[in-house]
């Protein structure tokens, strides 16, 4: 079991929407097309959104279109794509480089009716043509979530699955009218104004409105995921122990049960990723002991998350990046070598420099696996100097550490703290490596094999040095042995690897 949670997975979310400052609900003009109490909105090639609004004349006598953003739907401002419109025979004509739409001039939309006389959308899918109508069953539809699994017995619970965007009829619909119901009996609202900057959940402009999106995509389901994706706004990927198996059972057990249940599991080789203390886990008969080991809590105060985890030192540890010598391909990776009796601690040594040849030429990060799971540790800002560096994070923002000088350096990383280190060795390995340097408390320095040049911590050559079999270097002495330029400032520099203090 590669990930146990010590306690509950307690998950405070606040309730809000995923709207990002590029969004805009409000569709591009151009890819409207309005034919009386109908609109169509041309969002992609093969994305339509189907309005029909005919509120009571006491309310209005025009139709009242939805242009705010809901729940599901939060930019409807795409590119607009090429398409052609036409009235022939008291029919409408839209057609996209993949759907031909026909819509019945003054014809109401009623999905309740089942029929395509008053609107069709043909596409071909694997050299067949596909009829859609409002009110088709998706016979074919891969499903996709429901509220809970309480009740389930084997497969009793797939016919309450709400339908989902892939099929394999190749087309889907998502229904956001007023009416319409979810799986859960939930229906969708629109936002309004946001009040200290939480939107607020309004009435709809038209209860009784028909608001739909149809998915004509055959069955490139990439693409199907990828425009949802572009009107729905992004979602952060949960991590991937949520995808594994859970055991969750609302009865109340001891901790010995939990202890037996996990032998159990253990025994049938079932790979446990989750386990939901329901309830009475408080309460007597409850002792819960923690091993002596590495234990990792995470605390999100802006998303209101804690997740506790049993850390587990990483199988491996990697640097790529444009001023590596493997660039940015991710199967010749550099590796890291585990520090003898360190189980989170790595090392590597090797040259970074400015290659022109490579994407971002100065920059570089590093890559793990744990098992199946790939791990990522990055700066906290972008640019960062790796010889300033002494805290990195894993996840979040793909930032990266940029080099300033060409060179030899020696990182070391802590995982488990998340700890790094670096050290600047020289332009050649051997003017670091072949370099011993003992400091002492009077800043006094012994140098054997001297190396030839003092850098600044941006890895900048301040200085160079005369060469010596052996020589003893202080304060008094240090402005002597130089072959250049005049003695550095007061302050922190590299010298064959190693910080010296220059007062």
């Amino acid at each position: 079991m590669k990930r146990f949670i010590l306690s509950h997975l307690f998950l405070f979310l606040l309730f809000g929407l995923n709207i990002s400052a590029q969004d805009n609900p409000v569709a591009d003009e151009a890819a409207v097309v309005q034919s009386g109490n109908v609109r169509f909105t041309i969002l992609t090639p093969r994305l339509i959104r189907i309005q029909y609004s005919k509120p009571p004349t006491e309310i209005s006598t025009s139709p009242l279109f939805e242009d705010r953003a809901t729940f599901a739907v939060v930019n409807r401002r795409l590119p607009v794509p090429e398409f052609t419109k036409e009235e022939r025979d008291g029919y409408l004509y839209i057609t996209t480089s993949a759907l031909n739409l026909k819509y019945r001039i003054g014809a109401a939309i009623r999905p309740a009716q089942h029929t395509d006389a008053a609107l069709s959308i043909t596409f071909n899918l694997n050299g067949r043509t596909v009829l859609w109508y409002p009110g088709k069953d998706d016979a074919f539809n891969l499903k996709g979530t429901m509220r809970t699994l309480d009740g389930d017995i084997g497969d009793s619970h797939r016919p309450n699955f709400e339908n989902g965007l892939l099929s394999r009829d190749g087309w889907a619909i998502v229904d956001e009218s007023p009416s319409a119901k979810r799986g859960d009996d939930s229906r969708t609202f629109a936002f309004g104004e946001a009040v200290d900057g939480i939107p607020w959940v309004e009435q709809p402009v038209d209860p009784n409105a028909i608001d739909m999106y149809f998915f004509g995509y055959g069955h490139d389901y990439k693409d199907a995921l990828a425009d949802y994706v572009k009107i729905a706004g992004r979602q952060p990927m949960p991590p991937r122990y949520m995808f594994g198996y859970w055991y969750s059972k609302y009865q109340r057990y001891t901790a010995d049960d939990f202890r037996n249940l996990v032998t159990d599991i253990n025994a049938n080789d079932i790979p446990l990723d989750v386990m939901i203390f329901d309830m009475d886990w408080h309460k007597d008969g409850w002792v819960v002991t923690l091993a002596e080991d590495r234990y990792r809590f995470t605390v999100d105060m802006t998303k209101r998350t804690l997740k506790g985890e049993l850390f587990d030192a990483w199988d491996e540890l990697f640097l790529v990046g444009g001023a590596a010598s493997c660039g940015w391909e991710s199967y010749i990776m550099l590796p890291f070598t585990r520090v003898e009796g360190e189980r989170c601690t790595y090392t590597w040594t090797g040259e970074l420099k400015n290659r022109t040849e490579n994407v971002e030429p100065r920059r570089f990060k590093l890559t793990g696996q744990n098992a199946w799971e790939p791990k990522h540790l990055h700066p906290f800002t972008q640019d960062e100097s790796p010889l300033a560096t002494t805290q990195l994070r894993t996840g979040g923002d793909d930032t990266k550490w940029q080099i300033a000088a060409d060179g030899w350096y020696r990182i070391t990383v802590d995982v488990f703290r998340e700890t790094f280190h670096a050290d600047y060795l020289g332009r050649t390995p051997t003017e670091g490596q072949a370099t011993g340097i003992n400091i002492k408390h009077n800043e006094e320095c012994i140098m054997h094999n001297a190396p030839s040049a003092i850098y600044d911590l941006q890895g900048r050559k301040v200085a160079s040095l005369m060469n010596s079999e052996e020589r003893t270097m202080n304060n008094s002495l240090f402005t002597n042995h130089y072959s250049s330029g005049q003695r550095p400032n007061p302050g922190i520099y590299i010298i064959g690897g190693k910080k010296v203090v220059i007062k």
